[in-house]
């Protein structure tokens, strides 16, 4: 049997592997959290996933996350990634962004995005952690309806204590783009379903579309067109009515890209 193999060559921040298993973008996924306690007493969390991209250039490193998530977030609330193999490491958000602390975001979509200090320490701890911008899907679109695709994240704030390991689901687009009422503010935005709800704590999530490996007439594997991995959206959130009936609304990735070109 002939085997056609990938080669992806290695950029400063680039965390692409030859072979794809979404496990190996662990790494890229960050769990954030923010606690306040109520006047009665009652520690209220708010809690969602984030995720690292760097720019074309490699100078800067952002973490991208929904903006009705980085709502909660200052420079107090707490972020945990991933370190060494499978252990995770937890600092304030201050920590990495220091005195410039301010997320940027987008004026319609549900995107926010916070440029991270550049700093010596801190691009060697996240050198293996980035996501590079020429990988995120910059087209106005949605994946087509028959490619499966993977959200990876923290739901139920699952997969970020002692061992850490994110949560994927792998789901299906269930429709095109459609313009609809943001969950959280009412505002028009341009999304597209998938055919399941998305759980709390996965609000940010990276979507991920994995070339997949397929057999022609001469039973030859290949990998399909692009050959790369990409970001094609990020979670908004959950559509219900009252039978019970849910979607989920993922937000395109195009707007990951002007939300990160506006800090710019």
């Amino acid at each position: 049997m002939k085997v056609k193999l990938l080669i992806l060559s290695l950029v400063m921040f680039n965390v692409l592997p030859a072979q794809h298993t979404i496990t190996q973008f662990a790494p890229i996924v960050a769990y954030l959290e923010h606690s306040d306690t109520s006047d009665r007493g009652v520690i209220i969390i708010n809690c969602g996933t984030g995720f690292f991209v760097t720019d074309s250039s490699e100078t800067f490193i952002y973490l991208v996350t929904a903006s009705h998530v980085a709502t909660f977030m200052d420079n107090t609330s707490s972020i945990t990634y991933l370190i060494g193999k499978d252990s995770s490491r937890t600092v304030k958000l201050y920590d990495l962004a220091g005195n410039n602390f301010k997320w940027t975001h987008h004026d319609e979509a549900d995107v926010a995005a916070l440029k991270l200090k550049h700093l010596e320490y801190i691009y060697k701890e996240f050198e293996n952690h980035c996501f590079p911008i020429t990988n995120i899907e910059k087209s106005l679109m949605a994946p087509e309806r028959d490619t499966p695709i993977t959200i990876l994240g923290f739901p139920l704030r699952l997969g970020y204590k002692d061992k850490f390991s994110p949560i994927s689901i792998v789901v299906n687009p269930a429709s095109g783009l459609t313009r609809l009422p943001r969950f959280d503010n009412g505002i028009e935005t341009i999304l597209f379903m998938i055919d399941r709800p998305t759980i709390g704590g996965y609000s940010g999530a990276p979507i991920f579309q994995l070339p997949s490996a397929h057999s022609n007439s001469n039973f030859i594997m290949s990998i399909e067109a692009g050959g790369q991995p990409k970001i094609v959206g990020i979670v908004h959130g959950t559509m219900s009515d009252v039978t019970g009936g849910k979607l989920g609304a993922l937000t395109p990735s195009r707007y990951i890209i002007e939300t990160i070109n506006k800090i710019k």
